[in-house]
């Protein structure tokens, strides 16, 4: 080693295989690594040599199956590590062997640390010239270090203890061997008062200090007086210089040094210079990207692309294809093209240079003075096209078109940035005009959609009438009921402030509240006189009835409640299930009090139906129970604002 900067770069390689090493063998002995979950059967096998710890690890794991705390993880059992360990420390189950089991999350940020370190030391001696007081520090965080892994790992029974070793050769080189007995001395200081912590393993064998502590302090006095002597005997060669006349070789290497930095200098101009460059080409693309991705109507589209693909381009002339749906390339945006060209320039895909380039999707630049028989192509044109640039527009691995591209501005041919540029360009558009069809495809849908809509709304409104109608037909007497039901609940829905959806819910579920009573013989249904119980059970089915056919269509199922509950009543004692109070939906309640208003308006065989007001009446005494006053009151109100309309 030439000097003392290699001797701290020889001693950065050291400490990092030294602790790279404890880091790799620690984890790879620790059951689970750094998880904090671990199988039984790496457990057992990690503690198989001690009968007293695994019967312990058995006991605690049928608690814990007890409770539920074990888990079967790719057909194995799996425990909580950390609590585990806690179980063991709690019964005194700790081993010296074992240290690094119940110290792993310890070890791991202790080795980050170490790692980090190693790191610092290397990158300070580069950088920087050498200072004693560097070196001190870098031997302190070594001790300090090596201190805290063996601390962790199994004290004094460490096979990682030689880590201590690090900072008494350190010293030793570095300042001086008396100065490395003095570390020798502090280290074994520092592993008696530390096996009087708790937790520091190894206790047993510092009470025989001549099988341990004196041997390995033994061990760290020679090391260091062999590394001192030997950095000593080498130190006056290191310093020894032979006396010659260098100048000659010294301007040699001078002129060689700035000969090289020259090169690298001018390396790095260039470099500046073409990051300069395209430093400026992305930023042209970047707008032009925004102002090419801001537009999704291909009329307004295609120009915009044409223009900025001349621009970037410096071309005179140039033309946009796009691939139709017979089967060919069409002009359809030219930039100061002339008719004639644009019929040449049209063509078969797959057909000339411009559709082979659409077909396989590969660019083309070619030059007049390249003696390229395809650029016969070009020679009726009468804008004498000297040199042309062809790109395909390719979207997804579909072929969209071609941008062509000619009569570059300084009369020389397109070059590889000009290639770049408009393949980036024709990429863009293309992604475009994907997007200007797919939105164009996706109107023509909401078109479909809407008037699927419409039909689709109408088919269920003449279901829903033609149902009522179905109803009111069966008796003269109650003939536009349901509509009238109808239009007292879509007008008190109004008044009570339900939104859109909510009253036109109401608005069916009225028009279809009888619907079960299709289904009651007309015996019954129409019978003058009083009705037994067993009929009057049969006329009151009709709301369960009336629910199963709801329920079996789609689009009349949010009708169920009204239909099933608009005969209950607010003090309980209504059909079918007796619900009361705030209980009965809102709905059923709104369709039951226009409900009573016009069966008690409406004449019967038995009775002549009652006037409005006398109606209002009648209903005000039994609505606290039937209605709730909070709906009555509220339809008193509408009514009277109404007038007591009718049909």
């Amino acid at each position: 080693m030439r000097n003392k900067i290699d001797f701290e770069m020889t001693i950065n390689i050291v400490r990092a295989i030294a602790f790279l090493v404890a880091i790799t063998f620690y984890f790879t002995q620790i059951p689970g690594g750094r998880s904090s979950e671990i199988s039984l059967k790496r457990i057992n096998g990690y503690f198989s040599d001690s009968p007293a710890i695994t019967k312990k690890i058995d006991i605690y794991v049928k608690k814990l199956e007890t409770a539920g705390g074990v888990k079967t993880v790719n057909n194995e059992k799996v425990i909580n590590k950390d609590k585990l360990i806690k179980y063991l420390k709690d019964e005194d189950s700790i081993k010296n062997d074992y240290a690094p089991f119940y110290n792993y999350k310890n070890i791991f940020n202790t080795g980050i640390l170490a790692l980090l370190y190693i790191i610092t030391a290397i990158v300070l001696t580069k950088s920087i010239p050498y200072n004693p007081v560097m070196s001190i520090i870098f031997a302190s965080v070594d001790f300090l270090l090596a201190t805290m892994f063996i601390f962790w790992t199994g004290g004094i029974e460490s096979p990682f203890i030689f880590m201590y070793i690090l900072p008494v050769v350190h010293i030793a080189t570095q300042i001086g061997f008396p100065y490395s007995l003095g570390v020798a001395a502090f280290t074994a200081v520092i592993i008696i008062l530390c096996s009087n912590l708790p937790g520091f393993y190894g206790v047993d064998s510092i009470k025989n200090p001549f099988k341990s502590i004196i041997p390995f302090s033994a061990l760290l006095c020679l090391s260091g007086f062999l590394v001192g002597t030997i950095s000593k005997m080498l130190s006056p060669m290191s310093s020894t210089h032979i006396v010659v006349d260098e100048t000659p070789k010294r301007l040699e290497d001078i002129t060689r040094k700035y000969q090289a930095q020259s090169k690298e200098l001018q390396k790095y101009t260039n470099m500046e210079e073409n990051f300069r460059r395209k430093q400026r080409e992305f930023h042209g693309i970047h707008e032009i990207i925004q102002e090419i991705v801001s537009e999704v109507e291909i009329k307004k589209l295609l120009p915009l692309i044409m223009i900025k693909a001349a621009e970037e381009c410096g071309a005179r002339v140039g033309a946009t294809l796009l691939k139709t749906t017979s089967g060919e390339l069409r002009v359809y945006e030219r930039y100061n093209l002339s008719p004639v060209s644009e019929q040449i320039f049209s063509c078969r895909y797959g057909e000339g240079i411009l559709g082979t380039v659409a077909l396989k999707g590969e660019p083309v630049s070619l030059s007049k003075s390249d003696n390229d028989p395809r650029f016969s192509y070009f020679a009726r044109c009468p804008e004498r096209v000297q040199n042309i640039l062809c790109v395909p527009m390719a979207n997804k691995g579909e072929n969209k078109g071609v941008i062509i591209v000619c009569n570059k501005l300084t009369d020389d041919r397109f070059s590889d940035d000009d290639l770049r540029t408009l393949s980036i360009l024709a990429g863009i558009a293309a992604s475009a005009i994907a997007t200007a069809e797919l939105f164009i495809e996706i109107g023509n849908k909401n078109e479909e959609l809407a008037e699927a809509y419409k039909k689709l709304e109408s088919s269920i409104e003449d279901t829903i009438t033609t149902l009522a109608e179905a109803l009111d037909a069966k008796d003269n007497y109650t003939r536009e009921h349901s509509k009238r039901v109808c239009k007292y609940a879509v007008a008190l829905a109004g008044d009570l402030g339900l939104n859109d959806e909510q009253i036109e819910i109401i608005r069916r579920g009225a028009l279809l509240h009888d619907i079960g009573k299709i289904g009651i013989p007309d015996r019954i249904l129409f019978k003058p006189e009083g009705l037994t119980d067993d009929e009057f059970a049969i006329i009151k089915s009709h709301v369960t009835e009336g629910a199963k056919i709801i329920q079996k269509v789609d689009f009349l199922s949010e009708l169920t409640e009204i239909v099933k509950y608009h005969h209950e009543k607010f003090d309980g004692t209504g059909y079918p299930t007796g619900i009361k109070g705030e209980k009965i939906p809102l709905g059923a309640r709104i369709v039951a009090v226009s409900d009573t208003f016009d069966a008690m308006t409406t004449d019967k065989p038995y009775r002549k139906g009652f006037s409005p007001e006398v109606a209002i009446e009648k209903m005000a005494k039994f609505a606290p129970a039937q209605v709730g006053m909070d709906i009555f009151m509220a339809f008193e109100k509408m009514m009277r604002k109404n007038s007591f309309f009718r049909m």
